[in-house]
């Protein structure tokens, strides 16, 4: 396999051993590994343990060490690393070290990386589908408006959007934006709420601020009808998943080849409401999202009182003094 492969890697040595074995069978010529550092001197042991599972690569390939020396978090790791990958490649397929992948992935990566290589619409191409087997096409893929990145592949020219500090997030085009671009109001009202927590850095996600990068141009993910990587990752070792929900452990299945490509380009809405209400919504979120959004009318409407009533004590004081 020609296309660049970026590992991204922490602490945990038999996932990466397992995703090792599966880049064996297409046996990638050019590797990059980006690893971030230890917490703390008892993490460095299992850190280096883990590193030395990429002495595990024995078919002839070029291999890039991007090891931090101490712990950058996840978000400023996989950015920093990503942003080193593309300085040198024009495109990658990017795994993390808890996915389980199907060989026909990296197939399905490389033929799409080449056919929309100079496409300006497409941002990444996704090995996920977080949907029920009884969706079908004729179509080997669709478009979404979401990005999906447990296993996908991108080009220089898309990475180069990636806005770490979510840029004019809150004003008003990016708010009439975000409205027209989103199938209801509780997604309006979700993404909002996502978007206001990363730009406050509650939440250090750097796959959030990819969502923010392509939403609001307009670019477009790949989705294939199969799902071809799964997360294994859920639990006490990782960084940010720690609990299971119904995206995590999904059965991976082979796509089929020759890949039938889509007529058009463009969103498949149908699928991505489904999808919204699949993987983004949850009764937590639904009870959440509603007292925000009470919270935010109680708020407006407390302010209107308050100002109509200095309004009406301001009149009350200039009539009293003529």
């Amino acid at each position: 396999m020609n296309i660049p492969i970026v590992l991204i890697i922490y602490h945990r040595p038999d996932l990466i051993k397992n995703l090792v074995n599966a880049l064996r069978s297409v046996k990638p010529k050019n590797i990059y590994v980006v690893a971030d550092g230890p917490k703390t001197p008892q993490d460095k042991v299992v850190c280096d343990y883990a590193r030395d599972m990429i002495k595990e690569i024995d078919w002839p390939c070029q291999i890039h060490k991007i090891y931090a020396r101490v712990n950058m978090g996840l978000r400023k790791r996989v950015v920093s690393g990503l942003n080193a990958v593309f300085k040198k490649e024009k495109w990658a397929v990017i795994l993390e070290d808890d996915l389980v992948v199907e060989s026909s992935f990296f197939k399905y990566c490389e033929i799409l990386l080449k056919k929309y290589e100079t496409d300006p619409r497409v941002a990444s191409i996704s090995g996920n589908n977080f949907l029920s087997e009884k969706y079908k096409s004729s179509s080997s893929y669709y478009f979404s408006k979401y990005v999906h990145s447990w296993g996908w592949a991108t080009w220089r020219r898309a990475w180069n959007f990636y806005d770490d500090d979510l840029s004019g997030w809150k004003t008003p085009k990016y708010v009439n934006k975000l409205n027209s671009s989103l199938n209801s109001k509780m997604m309006v009202l979700y993404w909002t709420m996502i978007f206001d927590r990363t730009k406050q850095m509650k939440v250090d996600s750097w796959a959030y601020r990819w969502t923010y990068s392509t939403l609001f141009r307009n670019m477009l993910t790949i989705m294939p009808w199969v799902n071809m990587v799964s997360n294994i990752g859920f639990g006490t070792g990782a960084t940010h998943t720690k609990e299971k929900n119904n995206t995590s452990n999904i059965p991976i299945s082979p796509i089929k080849f020759p890949l039938k490509h889509p007529k058009i380009i463009k969103v498949n809405e149908k699928i991505d409401k489904r999808t919204e209400w699949a993987v983004y919504v949850s009764v937590r979120i639904v009870v959440g999202l509603i007292i925000r959004y009470t919270y935010k009318v109680i708020s407006e409407s407390i302010n209107l009182i308050f100002k109509w009533r200095q309004n009406a004590e301001s009149n009350k004081s200039d009539n009293l003094l003529r």
